[in-house]
């Protein structure tokens, strides 16, 4: 968690898939952008050295079928309101930030039409 944390990166969308074979970890981030790091970080964890990565592109089939049909809303939003908890949604599933996704839904909340 705190190596996420020191990333920006939330738990919220992500799992852990060990190499058996190397004792490696891969973080794999739900987004349809596909990001495959080379970049292997070093942590410590009661006195063991592992070593994992990050890599976005999890559930990408999943999240690009989202982000296609949120994109094809945005000519129906009914307010500027909308629109913009849209394209925070569109951007969350897009590149897995849960900030984007927070931010959208605190839009969708204070929406108050239509009625």
């Amino acid at each position: 968690q705190k190596f996420l944390d020191s990333r920006g990166i939330s738990a919220y969308n992500t799992r852990v898939s060990k190499d058996a074979s190397t004792g490696t970890f891969t973080v794999l981030q739900a987004s349809s952008e596909v990001e495959e790091s080379t970049e292997w970080h070093t942590f410590s964890y009661e006195g063991a050295e592992y070593r994992l990565r990050v890599c976005r592109g999890d559930y990408r089939e999943l999240m690009s079928l989202l982000t296609t049909e949120l994109t094809a809303v945005l000519p129906h939003c009914l307010n500027e309101t909308q629109h913009k908890m849209m394209v925070a949604y569109i951007r969350s599933f897009t590149n897995g930030s849960i900030e984007e996704h927070k931010q959208a839904s605190e839009l969708w909340i204070t929406d108050k039409g239509p009625i």
